[in-house]
């Protein structure tokens, strides 16, 4: 189970999600899931995904969101951002 504390910039803070009841004897861990790999791999994120990301916050089209805990507890949040969003009711993020 991942706890990502990345310190780069900006940061990247995911901390351990238990896996749902009856799954713990079924998980196995990739070989490549290494903390060198993954920090690989955010490191390709941030560089693909900056520009992306900085056009669309240039075009005031892009919400911050914040994550926080699993999908049962995130989704009705976000549901409620992209409704506000639709709506045009949607704070300055």
């Amino acid at each position: 189970v991942p706890d990502i504390n990345y310190r780069g910039a900006p940061p990247i803070v995911m901390p351990p999600l238990n896996p749902p009841a009856g799954c713990e004897g079924k998980m196995e861990q990739r070989k490549d899931d290494t903390e060198e790999v993954v920090r690989a791999r955010l490191e390709v994120y941030k560089a693909n995904a900056g520009p992306v990301e900085d056009y669309y916050r240039a075009e005031n089209v892009l919400t911050d969101f914040e994550i926080k805990s699993g999908i049962p507890e995130t989704m009705p949040r976000l549901l409620r951002v992209i409704l506000d969003i639709v709506k045009g009711t949607a704070a300055a993020a």
